[in-house]
């Protein structure tokens, strides 16, 4: 079942970032879920090496297999707890997720629904992605997400194709980890235009599956 159909309601937060360790969620769907991006995961374990209270939890949207799983876990191992791997495919326990969690992170190589950025900001969390269609048209760069500079080409079908940027990727991750106020600045603003948008959403999809 897609997240916003039926409706999830927007959410409040009322969490205080500088008070706390910053919780990281690195969300996995569709094709993310067994082809492991081994240059987003580098980039995390650095980011939270220098950075000793961060915390990163990979959330698969889907069970991962054995194999997926291991180069997951063993990548994060040094970490110890600071280091989670999960996985679910009720879409209640990803929301509460995302809700616990200061950042979400998204790097997914093309994306055409949007479907776990809408929700995180619905719970109120902002998101870290590409600078690239479609993200940058229902994420706000420096309102309610980061958006990290890369390339992208489009597929035969018009689909971007993100070329990740990893060096930049986590330049960006370690500035924002290290600025909490900036963090509790973007969290201020992740419902800004959301209900137009999840309405726009939902609208489409009960066309979809009416």
């Amino acid at each position: 079942m897609l997240p916003l159909y039926p409706h999830i309601p927007i959410t409040k937060k009322h969490s205080n970032v500088e008070q706390h360790k910053v919780k990281l969620l690195l969300s996995l769907y569709g094709d993310q879920i067994q082809k492991v991006d081994s240059g987003v995961i580098a980039s995390l374990i650095s980011v939270a090496a220098k950075v000793l209270n961060v915390e990163v939890t990979v959330l698969a949207c889907k069970r991962l297999n054995k194999h997926t799983s291991k180069i997951i876990k063993d990548a994060g191992k040094n970490l110890g707890t600071r280091w989670v791997v999960r996985n679910t495919e009720d879409w209640k326990t990803i929301a509460v997720e995302m809700c616990k969690h200061d950042l979400v992170i998204w790097t997914s190589w093309s994306d055409g629904l949007g479907i776990i950025p809408t929700l995180s900001l619905c719970m109120g969390t902002p998101v870290v992605s590409w600078q690239a269609k479609p993200m940058n048209e229902y994420l706000l760069g420096g309102r309610n997400a980061i958006l990290v500079n890369c390339e992208y080409q489009e597929d035969w079908v018009g689909m971007p194709i993100v070329t990740p940027n990893y060096k930049e990727f986590t330049r960006v991750l370690t500035w924002l980890v290290n600025n909490p106020q900036g963090m509790s600045e973007l969290r201020r603003h992740t419902h800004e235009g959301l209900e137009e948008n999840k309405q726009r959403f939902n609208k489409v999809w009960d066309e979809v599956l009416s």
